[in-house]
Formats: structure tokens, sequence, C-alpha cells
């Protein structure tokens, strides 16, 4: 049997059979993803359950929960699941780590420019709590070697003063890549703690979290995790599962499983991070999807996807080349990511003529944001390159006209 090139088995690695995507050239996971086929037949299948809750047992009420704990954890090298925990969204995870964290003696915390607003309101709010303060960490204006720039900018600002760092391994506007692995060395040495919001980037970029030892890393479900919305997951390091949770609901304590004991009130809350999950975690409907959505990535590989996503985006990095469009090097972003320079397009234009092409991205800021997954392939990135260079092409004409 002849054995496939690496562009042959790259090309036949896409996963666009798994999803529903239509005619559509769908660009966009980081805004959100689309649901796999069989994460929508999951949520089918938990409302089917609730028309009639004769078939709601107990186990639904845990089952799914303890697939997402251990399927998550697989998939960031998480040592123990118990320290997973399961809420509705990273803001409320970075609610839990505010109120949990008291402030030392040391009063820095760290934030990016331009962070999500959910991350930076947090922070902020923690600051004039404590008197604390929050120093950005600043963009740097040059796009050649950007993410390498950047992440030399928090090196700097980390010493013997500073508490916190919360931070993204991508940034979400253009797909800046921080080098996680240096930060958190220094981050360790002086006793920082380090926050990483993995929304943008769990399932695509391989992230270890047993070698990044975070004090927390949180993850919405509905992007790079291809869940649905109103879920995310939560890793919360030994020394905050010791914490108070934001809420006393009756599934978060010790012996819940034991329906015919509720009112025998416990003091005592069950083991690690669960303590820390949302009331009605057990959502019948979306904890079954996000259960198949981490099985299918963990069956796909998140090395393969990273792998693929850095074959499409090279590919686009190429054939955008002639264009003269300023694009963050490939080892300064994230693979999935491809933040595209519009200041010299037209921007009425380019809206219109990617709705015609039906080629679905995001603006973020001065950048146009390409975001890849496992169900893109070679056609959408051929779509984007035709929708731009013809308005390019438009502009070029146009001004020859008026000249």
């Amino acid at each position: 049997m002849q054995h496939l090139s690496v562009k042959q088995q790259l090309d036949s690695f896409c996963k666009r059979k798994y999803f529903n995507l239509e005619s559509s050239h769908y660009l966009n996971g980081a805004y959100m993803s689309p649901l796999p086929i069989v994460t929508e037949s999951a949520g089918i299948e938990g409302m089917r359950r609730k028309r009639i809750p004769v078939h709601l047992t107990k186990d639904h009420f845990f089952l799914h929960k303890k697939l997402v704990r251990e399927r998550f954890s697989q998939l960031l090298h998480i040592n123990s699941p118990k320290n997973i925990a399961l809420i509705p969204s990273v803001s409320y995870g970075l609610s839990i780590i505010a109120n949990n964290t008291p402030c030392t003696f040391k009063k820095d915390i760290i934030v990016v420019e331009d962070e999500f607003p959910s991350v930076y309101y947090t922070w902020k709010k923690y600051s004039e709590r404590h008197s604390a303060h929050l120093k950005i960490a600043k963009r740097p204006k040059a796009i050649e070697n950007r993410g390498t720039a950047w992440t030399d900018t928090i090196l700097n600002l980390i010493d013997e003063n500073t508490h916190i760092i919360s931070i993204g391994n991508i940034h979400w506007q253009d797909g800046s890549l921080f080098d996680l692995k240096r930060i958190a060395e220094k981050a360790h040495y002086f006793e920082a703690l380090l926050v990483i919001d993995a929304t943008q980037s769990a399932g695509v970029i391989d992230i270890n979290v047993n070698e990044l030892k975070p004090y927390a890393l949180l993850a919405s479900s509905y992007k790079t995790l291809l869940g649905p919305y109103s879920m995310a997951v939560g890793y919360f390091s030994d020394a905050l599962c010791l914490g108070e949770p934001l809420e006393e609901n009756w599934i978060n304590r010790h012996r819940s499983d034991n329906f015919s004991e509720l009112t025998q009130y416990q003091d005592q809350y069950r083991e690690g991070a669960e303590r820390f999950d949302v009331g009605e975690s057990s959502n019948f409907i979306l904890m079954p999807m996000l259960a198949e959505s981490l099985k299918l990535l963990l069956n796909w590989g998140v090395n393969d996807i990273q792998h693929y996503c850095q074959y499409l985006s090279n590919y686009l990095v190429e054939k955008l080349r002639p264009f003269n469009i300023q694009l963050i090097n490939n080892s300064e972003r994230g693979s999935h990511y491809l933040g595209i320079s519009i200041s010299q397009f037209d921007l009425s234009m380019l809206n219109k003529v990617l709705s015609d092409a039906n080629v679905i991205v995001s603006v973020r800021g001065n950048f146009m944001r390409v975001s890849l997954h496992a169900f893109n392939n070679i056609e959408d990135c051929d779509a984007l390159v035709d929708a731009l260079q013809y308005v390019l092409l438009k502009q070029e004409n146009n001004i020859l006209v008026s000249a």
C-alpha cells in the first residue's frame, strides 16, 4: 500500500463531515464554534429525557459531570479530575478565584492590554477593593515578533511585588502567542499566582497544566472546545480547593448522591473543586453535549488538530503574501489564529464581498480575526483569499479611475 504524503494526510484529517455547516465558509470559531452533529444529538436526547422526566434517574445527576471532569482533565494533562469544577462561564470562575484569594503585601495584578472585558473587570474591581495596582502589559506596536515582544513585556513586569498574573495563552483579538512556560517559570520564582483563560485555545493548542502548574485555568465550552453556550470548565489548584463556593447548592455537599438523606445536612463539601460547581450543574441537556464534544477532541488528538490548523494557516499566509498584507509571523501566534490587518481595506466593501461569498470571519480591533478548527478546509481558505483579492483589485481600479 502506497504511503500518503504529509499533505495528503493533512488534507484527509479534515473533520467537516462531523458538522452540518451547509455551504458556509465558517472561519469564525473564535466567536462561537458550530456544534458537532453528535453534540447536537446529545442535546436533543437530553431534551427528550426532560420531556418525560420518568426517564431521568439519579445517575443523570452525576454521570455526565463525571465524564466531563475526566475528559477535560485528560485533554489538558491535569493530574486529577477532582480539581475540575463545572461552571456557567469564565467570569463565574474568576469570581470564585477573586473571592478566595486574599491580597497580601504583594499588590501588583498583571493583565494584558485589550484583555477580554470579563477578565479586566474582575481584576479591576479586585484591585479597587484591595488597594492593589492593576498593571497593563502593553501590546507591541510592531507586528513582527509580536508574541515574543509581548511576552517579554509581561516578564519585565513580574517581580517580588507581583500577586496575580491573569492571561490567556493567546490574545483573543489577533492571536498573539504568549510563552506560558516562561511566564509560569518567572511567576513561580516570585511566588505569584498564574490564572489562565484558555477559552480561545483549549482543545486546539496542547496545554499541559501539570507542567505549567497554574493557580487556576478556565475555559468556556462554546469556542475551541466545540461545546454549548452557557458552559465552562475550570481547573482549580489544591490551594483554591479549600476555598468557599459562590453559592450553597445541595449537590456540592458531601453525600449529595444519597437522595434519601438530603435533609441530613452536611457541613462538608464534596471533594476537591466540586464544591465550586454551579447550582443545577447536572444540566441534562448541556452537560451531555459537552461530554460528547470533549470525547471528539480526545479522539482526534489535540496535537493533530494543532498541526492541521497550522497547515491551513500556513497555506493562507502563502496565498496572501503577494498582497503585502500585514500578518503576525507564524511562530508568534496561535496555530489556529490569523490576524489580518484591515487598514488597507474599504470596510464596507469588504464586508459586502465576504457576505456575498458566504465567508464568515470577525473584526476585532484593527484586525480581521480568522480562526480555524478541524472543521475547516482548503476551500474555506481559498474563498477568503479570493474575497480579499477581489476587494484589493476593486480598490485599485477605483483609484485608477479616479486618477
